[in-house]
């Protein structure tokens, strides 16, 4: 099953009836979430590289997504 990075990363049902979601991060915002919050943690951290950190993060979500994908793209 492919991964979709639009994807909703935890939706909750609102309504049985009409499946109204509320959808909240994306997959792709969820996984860079996940980086940037581990990249944070590094004890050598400097807040004036907040730009890579944030440009990492998002490379490091793709890359996950992409490689999560491979088998589906024939890769």
């Amino acid at each position: 099953m492919r991964t979709n990075a639009n994807d909703a990363a935890f939706p909750i049902v609102v309504s049985e009836a009409t499946s109204e979601a509320h959808t909240g991060l994306t997959k792709r915002e969820e996984f860079a979430k996940a980086a940037m919050q581990g990249l944070c943690a590094n004890p050598a951290y400097d807040s004036a590289s907040e730009e890579k950190i944030v440009g990492w993060s998002v490379r490091v979500a793709d890359a996950l997504i992409f490689e999560l994908n491979k088998k589906e793209l024939g890769l």
